[in-house]
């Protein structure tokens, strides 16, 4: 799904769920915003945005959504690995998923993700995924 529509999807879910949560909230990742050009930074960007991710789900009366765009660009820092020393990227993805791993547990947290290549999406995505919906580009008439 594209970025716009993850977050129509967001509004629509939060409606329809509105007896169960008072609100929703909205938390969009850019994938390439977590990783930074300097050494170990691209580990405590991580950890700050899943602290926000914390403060937001603490809150049971919140339906809360975790929108990672472009997230194939991901798998292309654990794919381009070289050697047996992890570089910072990787370790940033690794974060990432152990960080996704720990909010699963939460009734009140979506992780919805888009990619352009699905094809290239990480494995290990791919199965923490609950549910895997493929959703082609929207119609013409796709914002009425």
């Amino acid at each position: 799904i594209n970025a716009e529509y993850g977050k129509a999807l967001a509004q629509k879910l939060s409606i329809r769920l509105s007896d169960r949560y008072t609100h929703g909230q909205l938390l969009e990742i850019n994938s390439h915003s977590l990783f930074s050009k300097w050494f170990s930074e691209s580990g405590k960007l991580v950890q700050k945005m899943f602290d926000k991710i914390q403060e937001l789900i603490d809150d049971p009366q919140a339906l809360v959504f975790v929108l990672i765009d472009e997230v194939e660009s991901l798998t292309a820092a654990r794919q381009s690995m070289t050697g047996s020393e992890p570089s910072d990227a990787v370790r940033v993805v690794n974060a990432l998923l152990t960080q996704l791993d720990a909010i699963k547990k939460y009734p009140n947290v979506l992780i919805l993700t888009t990619s352009n290549v699905s094809g290239n999406v990480d494995l290990a995505f791919v199965d923490r995924a609950d549910i895997k919906q493929y959703i082609g580009h929207p119609g013409p008439n796709w914002r009425h």
